[in-house]
């Protein structure tokens, strides 16, 4: 889906990294997939809505509390900071939007839960396709611009808990609008017709509510005409003004001689003053040095007439958070120096164990090309063992077959030698009978 099918919003970080400015990023919000996540996470960018829950509902101020390496960054806990906080404009929580957007690229800006319909203020930024999290989490925009920034966050050193040593803060956020929405809404203001006849230019100069013209339409030339004749009014009363107030001064001035000359006439006939009217010039000249050194609350003293009197209550507005916050901010230059040294020592750190993390992994690789090697030889060797004894084996067998053969034919032969030797024999002991047979007739014949 196209992005301006997705949405039209714009919405932007301005990141520091140990109060360090870092850069903005800004975001594309698609509104037209998930108007109610789009809302939440624009109102907070804003912070429109002011205080709920006991904080202000604004990412401003917040961190990111969460970088894993070629996964994402995660931020948004407004109250706590640790990725255990955190609330919607909603209420406590809201439901799952649109779970059909995927996790298929990387910079998408995507809400953090703690299960189906959890979704409170946090939110995460990925760094490459994460295609486990598509179901489970609610895709909502993407970067658009200031994906350098995000890599300089993702590449952070962190501690426990996957925390960033550096404070990554969000200093300030909002909602963009294009120009030609700005240039539209202009246009058309100043395309609407004036409610009256008064122009801006022919409104009087002064605060007084009574005396500003009233909204009845005149023409071009009487109010020139009476414009003129107001100016000349009022330059005839300031010149008389001044020249009254002279006349007053001059006047002033010389009944204040007059009556010097008379208190001066009075203590010559005198000769003295008296004891009252001593102490009490004295007293008045101790009021008068009190008034005109009077300390103020903090223990200055201050040289004129009186004490000074705007100090006691603060009419004016008081100086905003924000401010104040970027006041804490300032820092000596050694402090600034010691920052950017230990800043230095850190990168070296991480320069030193990222060699030695690489050398440990080309030896871990190395070990294991030689133990693959050498149970590469063991096999071989084992199998030339096997080989060899089955050649053995098959010799011996060989050779049993040939000695039971050889003796099969030895035996064979004897058998054979043995018939001829019964027959020869066989005879004799028929001869031998006969023999015998006739001795015995003999024998017999004797008797």
């Amino acid at each position: 889906m196209p992005p301006e099918v997705r949405g039209n919003k714009r919405a932007f970080f301005d990141i520091s990294i140990n109060g360090e400015p870092a850069g903005r990023i800004v975001f594309s919000l698609w509104n037209h997939c998930c108007p109610r996540t789009v809302e939440n996470f624009r109102a907070f960018c804003t912070g429109e809505l002011g205080k709920m829950n006991g904080h202000y509902a604004s990412y401003q101020g917040s961190v990111f509390h969460r970088v894993i390496k070629g996964f994402m960054i995660q931020g948004g806990d407004i109250t706590h900071g640790n990725g255990t906080g955190g609330y919607s404009i909603y209420g406590r929580t809201f439901d799952d939007e649109n779970l059909a957007l995927k996790h298929k690229k990387p910079y998408l800006l995507s809400m953090a839960n703690r299960g189906p319909d959890t979704n409170g203020s946090q939110f995460f930024i990925t760094s490459e396709e994460v295609p486990h999290l598509d179901g489970k989490h609610c895709v909502f925009g993407e970067v658009i611009k200031g994906v350098e920034v995000v890599k300089a966050i993702e590449n952070l050193e962190t501690g426990n808990e996957d925390k960033p040593v550096c404070k990554v803060e969000i200093t300030h956020c909002g909602e963009m609008v294009r120009k030609g929405d700005v240039v539209g809404n202009a246009g058309a203001a100043a395309s609407e017709p004036e409610p009256t006849g008064v122009k801006m230019e022919d409104e009087p100069k002064t605060r007084n509510w009574l005396m500003r013209y009233s909204k009845s339409p005149e023409s071009r030339e009487e109010k020139k005409k009476d414009k003129h004749g107001r100016e000349e009014k009022r330059d005839r009363r300031r010149r008389s003004n001044d020249r009254h107030g002279r006349d007053r001064r001059s006047r002033s001035r010389s009944q204040s001689r007059d009556r010097n000359r008379r208190r001066d006439d009075r203590s010559g006939r005198d000769g003295r003053v008296g004891r009252n009217e001593r102490d009490d010039r004295s007293g008045r000249d101790e009021r008068r040095d009190d008034r005109r050194s009077a300390p103020t609350k903090d223990g200055i003293k201050v040289r004129g007439r009186g004490k000074l009197t705007f100090l006691g209550g603060r009419t004016r507005s008081t100086t905003p958070p924000h401010w104040k916050r970027e006041e804490s901010k300032k820092l000596t230059l050694e402090a600034h120096q010691k920052r950017q040294e230990e800043l230095e020592e850190r990168q070296k750190r991480a320069a030193q164990r990222e060699k030695e993390e690489a050398e440990r992994n080309a030896r871990l690789e190395k070990e294991r090309v030689e133990r693959q090697n050498q149970r590469e030889l063991e096999r071989q060797k084992q199998e030339a063992e096997r080989e060899l004894k089955r050649q053995q084996e098959n010799e011996e067998s060989g050779n049993r077959r040939r000695r039971r053969s050889s003796r099969s034919g030895s035996e064979n032969d004897e058998s054979e030698l043995e018939e001829p030797k019964n027959r020869s024999a066989s005879p004799r002991k028929r001869s031998s009978s006969s023999s015998s047979s006739s001795s015995s007739g003999h024998s017999s014949d004797s008797d």
